[in-house]
């Protein structure tokens, strides 16, 4: 996700600000590298090119260092799912979704080590907390933000409404979480069949088609029960007995449908799905998988 306009360049840091930046910068990249044990204040003067005496300038501790890093030198996911309220009704959702995957893949990998920084230090991830204004920036506003804008499409009809946007949202960050995870475990070289899909673009393609298609359902676990429950009406109005059916008396040949759906005259189709004749037409119900693709429907 890129912004359509670049921000003007800042003026570029002189004297103690570009002091503080390159303070900042070596302690971000320590973090990153060695660890939060291995970032000593000496290890961050040698990095920045300074003394010791010059962080205690700017920083009160090396706490300070820290939780200003994680503050200003932490990468943000947030920026860019900040574009998406504007592409709500625009293009395809696929593509959005399949856009917004990639990026967090990449967000999540830089962030990683910083984050395992953090929580290696319960004093520091304490300092980080207070620090953070947990209503407009804690770690829950990727999901949030993504929520809002599956809530708006669905709004618009784009979504199926049967769909809870903050579990739809939180399926796809978590697996963007763990994909970066793994990437990141069997770095450099992956072992075979570690990462499925094994390409960036396929898993994204693939897990926003999971997504919005479901995972569907095994024709035995469909809308009516197989046994033990009332059959669909039959052509004389009966039901049937044990959730199955007698030519006149349930749902038989015409008003049954196999694994418990409803047959192609009386209702919903294999599988949970909608029938064509007297029940709900094609779009009136769940598709193949109930996912949250478009209104009525999967994909």
């Amino acid at each position: 996700m890129t912004s359509e306009a670049s921000p003007p360049p800042s003026p570029p840091l002189t004297g103690g600000a570009l002091t503080r930046s390159r303070i900042l910068d070596a302690a971000a990249r320590l973090m990153n590298t060695v660890g939060l044990t291995r970032t000593t204040t000496k290890e961050i003067a040698r990095e920045a090119g300074c003394s010791e005496a010059s962080l205690y300038k700017h920083f009160r501790d090396k706490e300070e260092i820290f939780v200003t890093v994680l503050r200003e030198r932490a990468p943000r996911f947030t920026d860019a799912l900040a574009e998406l309220p504007g592409r709500v009704g625009e293009g395809e959702v696929v593509g959005h979704l399949e856009e917004v995957a990639r990026v967090a893949v990449h967000f999540y990998r830089r962030a990683f080590p910083m984050a395992a920084s953090l929580f290696a230090s319960p004093d520091l991830l304490a300092a980080h907390r207070g620090k953070l204004d947990l209503d407009a920036s804690g770690p829950q506003e990727p999901v949030h933000a993504l929520a809002a804008y599956l809530t708006a499409e669905q709004d618009l009809g784009r979504l199926s409404p049967a769909v809870d946007p903050d579990a739809a949202a939180m399926l796809l960050i978590g697996a963007c979480f763990h994909r970066a995870f793994l990437t990141l475990f069997f770095d450099p070289d992956p072992t075979a069949g570690s990462l499925r899909p094994e390409g960036e673009a396929e898993f994204a393609r693939e897990t926003v088609r999971a997504l919005v298609e479901g995972i569907g359902s095994s024709p035995r676990t469909g809308a009516s029960a197989t046994a033990g429950g009332t059959g669909a009406a039959g052509a004389d109005g009966g039901a049937g007995t044990g959730g199955g059916a007698g030519t006149s008396g349930g749902a038989g040949t015409s008003g049954g449908g196999t694994g418990g759906g409803v047959g192609t005259d009386a209702g919903t189709g294999t599988g949970g799905g909608t029938g064509t004749g007297r029940g709900a037409g094609t779009g009136g119900g769940a598709g193949t998988g109930g996912g949250v693709g478009p209104a009525g429907g999967g994909a």
